[in-house]
């Protein structure tokens, strides 16, 4: 089955949801990513529910490992919050625990339930953080500058 997906607005919570079934793999996630953050930002949310209990990730190792660096770019920022959504008796279980720790590790604040309740009221805990910005560099001493 291929991948499909549904993306409303809880709005009393201030969520995104995204319900995702089927066969997720590097371009069906791409897509879908882009397509929730584009939602989010309509309503200048923060937070990201995904029920992700009928997926299987179709993913390599590799994939996983390089999704840090490619979420800014799809508009998934460190400033945002995503909950997961997943059923920890599928096969494909561990990939998510994978990600969730890839993610942790790149300072992304995500983590994965098996309770729709309980992702919620993480969720409602989760300050909302100004947006990035990229890094200044520090300007030189008046001593190292040129011409100085």
């Amino acid at each position: 089955m291929l991948v499909d997906w549904q993306i409303q607005y809880l709005e009393d919570h201030k969520v995104v949801l995204a319900i995702v079934c089927g066969r997720v793999t590097a371009k069906s996630f791409k897509d879908f990513v882009k397509a929730a953050t584009q939602k989010a930002a309509q309503k200048r949310f923060q937070n990201f529910l995904a029920d992700a209990r009928e997926v299987q990730l179709d993913l390599s190792v590799m994939e996983i490992y390089g999704l840090p660096a490619l979420l800014p770019a799809l508009g998934f920022l460190r400033t945002q919050h995503l909950a997961v959504l997943y059923d920890p008796r599928s096969p494909h279980a561990p990939d998510f625990g994978f990600l969730e720790n890839i993610l942790y590790n790149h300072g992304f604040s995500m983590r994965l339930f098996t309770d729709s309740d309980a992702a919620l009221a993480w969720l409602k805990t989760q300050k909302t953080l100004p947006a990035e910005t990229p890094a200044k560099l520090p300007s030189k001493p008046e001593e190292e500058r040129e011409g100085a």
